[in-house]
């Protein structure tokens, strides 16, 4: 059971050992614990710190509030435990360590949501789902202001937007599941939540109306009907689409649909103003394992790394900054791979890590909970070491740091890669940026990555229209074929193109919905 306990959607609240923590230093002292046990991948940049947290301060001051902060959090976070169970710490970085008793909403929240998408039980994937619905309250850090900086409450604007779009995808997946499982009360209760979470929202207002009407509550549904036209006229000063006065009709005369989706095939613009969707991009941000639902364009690269997996256990993904390398190993292979689990049985415990300045201290971190642990707490010679007893898959995002900020532990870390390798259960899959290809070629990873290794290229046409029609697709939404057609022109074969695409689609998105 975790001993530090984090919930950020609704309200805040930080319990450790089952007391509420309410003497903090600061609330900034707050806003960086939660920082960084949502941001917990990787080692955090001091100097990123301090522009997030403390932008309005010269370096030196800024710092001594970082280290003074963090003493005080260290403190705080001490009571019948050492600080070092949640942080790793040195001069240039800093981490809550991903293996630390630490539990936080936001991370739990987007767990099952991925994994309802994975399995094809029915009654499973709604107990997930149900699982994810309990722990959303609100939104995140709903009414809360820790920190005046701009770049933080960017950050915290991009997330909360983030968890608001997974909830309403969320709720209207509960709606239809549970509709389609014959539990219309429950149904109904999802559906309420789900016009709470946007009132203006006409297609949520119809899911209502719907299960109002499944259980026989017509008055109720027609109510329903009168509130969302109400809304409508006072916020917007629109009438109701004439799918929403259908349905109305059709309830109001007996008769109701029993159509399971919220949206209709393809929405003109003015329709998506009027009832947004969730917006499927994720903007500038890359893919996460969450994210597969709307990962479209690199299939038959995700296809080819499992394949090389199963043959070759160390792989690279090579490519431009922004070409989307972590996407594609985040949100295509480890899907992919999950799917592959199904059919032939064999399973993999997923870790993942970036090597910041200290990457044997980072590797044996991610590590911890894994039979090859005993790699680093036993300190024999490589070929004493025993083997590892269950089928890893360690991922290293960003490699290209182990030849900067982490050169001094270069020789000795690709060490433990290659030896992780050469355990029958072990696989490895690095990410690297293309510009520092002369670094890899000569180091000792060469020699195998030579041939095993994929480059990410532009994605061309056919690829760039699947990024952009699929996400947009599975909410329901159909894009305007000008539109598509003058981006693919823009960005077919382009470097880096695919997050300006993205964006775009997300500003047009948000433009649209208000």
């Amino acid at each position: 059971m975790p001993r530090l306990r984090i919930t950020t959607l609704g309200s805040l609240t930080i319990v450790l050992d089952d007391t509420l923590l309410t003497r903090f230093e600061s609330d900034k002292a707050r806003a960086l614990l939660v920082y960084l046990a949502i941001e917990n991948t990787h080692p955090h940049r001091r100097e990123r710190l301090l522009t997030l947290f403390w932008p309005e301060l010269s370096d030196q001051p800024a710092r001594k509030n970082l280290s003074r902060t963090l003493y005080r959090l260290r403190q705080t976070l001490k009571e019948g435990t050492t600080a070092s169970t949640f942080f790793h710490i040195d001069r240039h970085t800093l981490q809550l360590n991903p293996a630390s008793p630490c539990w936080i909403d936001v991370q739990a929240f987007r767990e099952p949501l991925h994994q309802a998408t994975q399995i094809d039980e029915p009654a499973r994937s709604l107990a997930l789902l149900q699982h994810a619905a309990e722990l959303y309250q609100g939104d995140f850090l709903a009414g809360v202001s820790l920190v005046d900086s701009e770049e933080f409450e960017t950050w915290a604007l991009h997330l909360r937007n983030d968890m608001h779009s997974r909830a309403l995808v969320l709720f209207e997946q509960l709606v239809i599941q549970c509709r389609t499982q014959g539990q219309d009360q429950a149904a109904q209760l999802y559906a309420q939540r789900l016009v709470a979470l946007d009132p203006l929202r006409e297609a949520s207002h119809r899911l209502l109306m719907q299960t109002f009407a499944a259980i026989g509550d017509r008055t109720a549904a027609l109510q329903q009907y009168e509130m969302c036209c109400s809304l409508l006229q006072q916020e917007l000063g629109l009438q109701p689409e004439p799918a929403t006065t259908a349905l109305y009709e059709q309830i109001r005369h007996g008769t109701r649909t029993h159509a399971t989706s919220p949206i209709t095939a393809s929405l003109s613009p003015e329709a998506v103003a009027r009832h947004a969707p969730a917006c499927p991009y994720p903007g500038l941000l890359p893919f996460e394992t969450a994210d597969a639902w709307r990962f479209f364009g690199r299939t038959a690269d995700s296809a080819t790394l499992v394949e090389r997996l199963c043959y070759a256990p160390l792989q690279a993904v090579i490519g431009p900054s922004g070409s989307g390398k972590s996407s594609l190993v985040f949100a295509g292979l480890i899907p992919a791979l999950q799917r592959h689990a199904a059919a032939t049985g064999r399973t993999f415990l997923i870790r993942s890590m970036r090597p910041g300045t200290t990457p044997l201290q980072m590797l044996a971190t991610t590590l911890a909970d894994t039979s090859a642990h005993t790699v680093f707490t036993k300190e024999p010679q490589l070929a004493d070491l025993p083997p590892p007893s269950e089928s890893l898959l360690l991922i290293v995002d960003q490699f290209e740091e182990v030849f900067t900020i982490g050169s001094s532990e270069v020789l000795a870390f690709q060490q433990m890669l290659l030896w992780l390798t050469e355990q029958a259960v072990c696989s490895v899959v690095l990410t690297m940026r293309a510009d520092f290809y002369p670094n890899l070629m000569v180091s000792p990873l060469w020699t195998t990555l030579r041939e095993q290794r994929t480059e990410i290229v532009p994605l061309d046409a056919t690829g760039l229209r699947q990024a952009i029609l699929r996400p947009a697709e599975a909410v329901g939404v159909e894009i305007e074929t000008a539109l598509v057609e003058r981006l693919i022109a823009d960005g077919a074969n382009a470097p880096g193109v695919l997050p300006l695409v993205q964006e775009t689609l997300t500003l047009l998105w948000q433009h649209l919905a208000g």
